[in-house]
Formats: structure tokens, sequence, C-alpha cells
């Protein structure tokens, strides 16, 4: 059985003492340490991939860490709301963010979940004539363009099998049917256009400096060196 230990260290002495564990032990060989500077890093988003299974896990598994990391800074610092509106709106956020990325991009990194949320559509924008601009909108146009493909195709693979098409709202109901990732598209679409931006002023506000605010600081050095890198 082989033993293995994870050992966080707040002093550089603490750090030496574990070395010198693993040197009189024989095992520094297998002694991994991940500090500024050094060899290893750990991708916390390429971790959660690599453990889930399906797109939803995944989306799920990243919203959960940085929910969980976002609300220890607020306990933290004593600004943590109980107001389950709130916290919902927060969650519906940082899982549109996720799949947005995931299906314009087919990955999710830290400065892309930025991106996306600095740019999403605000309230002083007529909803009719919304602008899909900067990042927000790049990233929309990529995953629309994306899915207009899958669209065609499974129009194409409908008329090999069938000489009439059915009118275009059952169309359309069969293809999201056939087709998750244009749910999940559709679901984002509708959470930035009709709910994000309805939101008032300070809650809108509030929720983007608490998912940006975390973001940010996962951008600063050393901190991007040691879990954010590819």
């Amino acid at each position: 059985m082989v033993l293995e230990v994870i050992v966080l260290c707040a002093k550089h002495s603490e750090k030496d003492l574990w070395v010198k564990y693993c040197r009189e032990s024989g095992r520094e060989q297998d002694l991994i340490m991940v500090e500024p500077g050094g060899k290893y890093y750990f991708n916390f988003l390429e971790y959660e991939s690599s453990h889930s299974v399906g797109g939803a896990s995944l989306t799920e598994n990243i919203a959960q860490v940085l929910k969980t990391v976002i609300r220890a800074s607020e306990e933290r610092g004593g600004g943590k709301s109980d107001d389950p509106f709130w916290e919902n709106s927060l969650d519906q956020a940082i899982t549109a963010v996720i799949d947005l990325a995931k299906l314009a991009y087919g990955s999710v990194t830290v400065q892309r979940m930025y991106d996306i949320m600095t740019t999403a559509p605000k309230a002083n924008e007529p909803k009719e004539e919304t602008p899909r601009v900067g990042s927000y909108g790049h990233a929309f146009r990529m995953a629309s363009n994306t899915n207009s493909k899958r669209y065609d195709e499974f129009i194409k693979k409908l008329i090999q099998t069938s000489n009439t098409l059915p009118e275009e709202d059952e169309l359309d109901q069969m293809y999201l049917d056939a087709t998750p990732d244009a749910v999940t598209l559709k679901a984002v679409d509708h959470f930035f256009i009709e709910q994000y931006r309805a939101l008032s002023e300070k809650t809108r506000s509030i929720i983007t400096m608490s998912f940006t605010g975390l973001l940010f600081r996962l951008m600063k050095e050393p901190v991007y060196s040691l879990f954010c890198q590819s």
C-alpha cells in the first residue's frame, strides 16, 4: 500500500522539515513541491475537466469549486449574503459563463471566464438592440456558428431519411431534443438577455464583482503560475 499525503505549508521552514522527512525515509524522489518558481503546478480547471464525465458534470464541478472559494472569502470578510435570490443568481451566472466558454472554445480558462463576464449585456441596453460585443459577443458568435453547422447537418440527415420536413417549430424542437449543446446555448442566451440584464444595478454589480473579483485574483502572480497555467 502506497501512502500519498498532501501537506500545506504556511512557512518555508515547514517545507524544509517535510523535505527532510522524505529524504530520511527514502521517499525524496516521490516528493512533488508546488511552489512559486518551482517545476510543478496544479491547474484545477484541467483537473476538474479530466475527472468529469460529460459536459454537465464538468460545468457543475468547476462551478462548485469557484462557488466554494467565493463563499469562503465572503465569510472571512463578513460580507456573505443569506439572500437565496442573490445566491441563485450568482450560481446561474457562474454556470452560464462556464457553459458559454465550453461551447465557444471547447475548454474553460480563468481568462476566458473573466473576459466573458466583464462584457456581458447590461441593463441600459435595449433588449431588441442588445449588442453582443467584446469577449461575450465573440464567444456567443463562435458558439452560435458551431450550433448553426450542427443544425445544417441535422437537416441534411433528416432529408436523407424523409421526403418531407416537419413544420419549423416541430423541426426546431426535434433538433433541440437531439442536441444537448443547443439546449445549453439557448439557456445561456436566455439567462444573459432576459434575466441577468433584468437584475437591479446593485444586485448585478455584486454578482459581477463577486465572480470577477475571484477570477482577477487567480490571474495575478504567483497564483496564476501555480494554479491556472496550462
